[in-house]
């Protein structure tokens, strides 16, 4: 009986921890060391997902051209260097990407609101975990991009509600004038209450980028961590009133370019008129005597 009694609890433990190992939990998704290879038009990042999985940092590249993602070191090949090194650890590993990406250009972080970009986000649709339950695990939405008040782009983007903060920090590369990359930080659903994401998003159109390399506070560097708010950086909601405002400043930035352009055309055609009359008032032998 003592011996049936301790198989079946070797049995049932077994099968916990077999359980256990099979089962995966959520984590957060930090990306971060941006660099632009011109010879296939990709943006070159580390990508560390701390879930369950316990997946190594991996290297992804996106195309600046289709928008597309690729996996340049995956996360098996990652493993991988880890047990043939087995002195190394996953910083080693970062490492090893950095040596592969030195010869790439390094992507420059602007302040947003300084260049008068601004995001404005709408509400798509939410995303139920299944058709027979009814919780939501992912709300979508659109972001929009204006600059000067101007419609430049549009993406979607997901959260776990409408209430969230989105959290946007803008770079971009030295070569490609004109192409804007947003960094997008925000809780990516409602999985176990939810865990921070962050992508890249590809911007065309915008235009009279300044302050390059000024934007962060000194020492500054995007690292494996979340995306923090500075004075560079956007923190939207779904209900902020982005548009509206950025349109009503464009607004009175333009009364204001009016009103100025007015006032000067009145005192220069009142001095031309107040020249005009004088000279009509003056005698013509004074007239000669002044010319």
């Amino acid at each position: 009986m003592k011996k049936l009694f301790i198989a079946s609890v070797l049995f049932l433990s077994a099968f916990f921890f077999a359980d256990s190992v099979g089962a995966t939990v959520g984590g957060p998704t930090y990306i971060y060391n941006f660099r632009y290879n011109p010879e296939d038009k990709s943006i070159y990042y580390v990508s560390n997902s701390q879930s369950g999985r316990g997946c190594p940092p991996t290297l992804q590249k996106l195309s600046v051209t289709s928008g597309d993602t690729a996996t340049v070191f995956s996360c098996t090949q990652g493993a991988a260097f880890l047990t043939e090194n087995k002195d190394s650890n996953q910083w080693q590993l970062v490492t090893k990407f950095e040596e592969m990406t030195e010869p790439f250009e390094r992507l420059i972080p602007i302040h947003l609101s300084n260049n008068n970009i601004v995001i404005d986000l709408t509400f798509a649709r939410t995303e139920n975990y299944g058709p027979d339950v009814n919780e939501i695990l992912h709300t979508h939405f659109f972001a929009t991009v204006y600059q000067r008040g101007q419609n430049v782009a549009e993406f979607p983007i997901s959260g776990c509600n409408k209430n969230q903060p989105f959290i946007f920090a803008g770079y971009t590369i030295p070569s490609l004038p004109g192409k804007l990359i947003f960094l997008s930080s925000a809780k990516g659903g409602c999985f176990e209450g939810g865990y921070i994401g962050e992508s890249l998003h590809i911007i065309d159109g915008v235009s009279g980028i300044t302050n390059l390399g000024s934007a962060y506070p000194p020492g500054f560097s995007k690292w494996n961590e979340p995306l923090l708010p500075s004075e560079a950086t956007l923190v939207v909601f779904e209900k902020d009133k982005v548009i509206e405002n950025a349109l009503a400043l464009e607004k009175d930035e333009n009364r204001t370019i009016t009103l100025v352009v007015t006032a000067f055309f009145f005192l220069f055609l009142g001095v031309v008129l107040g020249k005009a009359m004088w000279r009509r008032k003056m005698p013509d032998s004074t007239m000669n005597q002044i010319q």
